[in-house]
């Protein structure tokens, strides 16, 4: 997908603001057409990092608003797709490691959308597979995943689930030197709650990198609304291929 948007730089301006707050690192801007400057809602806006790993991803709102969490990600990207508005990538950008909140300006070009005429024959409802399900669930409710076609490539090739993450890494999270040990949350230095298939199995637990389709990280506010005090200081998230398998990258809306 990324190769597919070298084409466009939008123009941006990251203005670092003076704040108080603890905790993560809050994101907020606007989406503008970069011809009228006028706002565009309903934009998805993905936010990488360096590596191209989702450290975030949202949509703007009806007034072309957003707001994302940078987790102090030193090198930051932004992707804006929408039906309509021309698939834009912005340039690397450093992220001041002292800022606890940043203004983020992003534009991208509308352009003209062609509508082809059809004649339906017949519909069929086409049928989602249960992590496919869970996949779509995660990103709704704003978990960082690791989508299955990133781990297609790399998941027999390594021998245990901490080297598939570093493979694959998760911004702030740290896989175990071993094959055993717990996953640690380098903002806490807190052991990570392990969930498979939705059961909560606790810091550690085996997992063959073979059996893995999709992995999600959850913070330790999004895991206790999940799972309680169970998983109080956040949570890996992981789905094993038993529950359905679909490698295909996502489509671009």
């Amino acid at each position: 997908m990324q190769g597919a948007l070298q084409g466009v730089l939008a123009p941006l301006a990251l203005i670092a603001c003076l704040a108080t707050a603890l905790g993560g690192q809050v994101i907020t801007g606007t989406v503008r057409e970069s011809g009228t400057k006028s706002i565009i809602a309903g934009v998805t806006i993905t936010l990488t990092d360096s590596s191209g790993v989702t450290v975030d991803e949202t949509r703007s709102d009806e007034l072309g608003g957003f707001r994302m969490d940078g987790q102090h990600v030193a090198k930051l990207r932004f992707l804006v797709r929408k039906l309509g508005v021309e698939p834009t990538i912005t340039a690397l950008l450093d992220n001041p490691a002292d800022a606890d909140t940043l203004r983020v300006d992003l534009s991208a070009p509308v352009i003209g959308v062609t509508l082809a005429t059809l004649r339906v024959v017949s519909t069929v409802e086409p049928t989602r597979n249960f992590n496919g399900l869970q996949l779509q669930s995660a990103k709704r409710s704003g978990w960082r995943v690791i989508e299955p076609y990133r781990l297609v490539d790399d998941r027999s090739v390594v021998s245990t689930l901490g080297d598939l993450l570093r493979r694959n890494p998760i911004p702030g999270v740290r896989p175990p030197r071993g094959a055993v040990g717990c996953y640690r949350y380098a903002r806490s230095n807190a052991c990570l709650t392990l969930v498979v298939d939705g059961q909560v199995v606790g810091p550690d637990a085996f997992v063959s990198p073979t059996d893995v389709h999709f992995i999600a990280f959850l913070t330790a506010t999004q895991a206790a609304m999940q799972y309680g005090a169970r998983a109080r200081e956040g949570a890996i998230f992981i789905a094993t291929r038993r529950r359905g398998d679909d490698e295909r990258p996502p489509k671009i809306d």
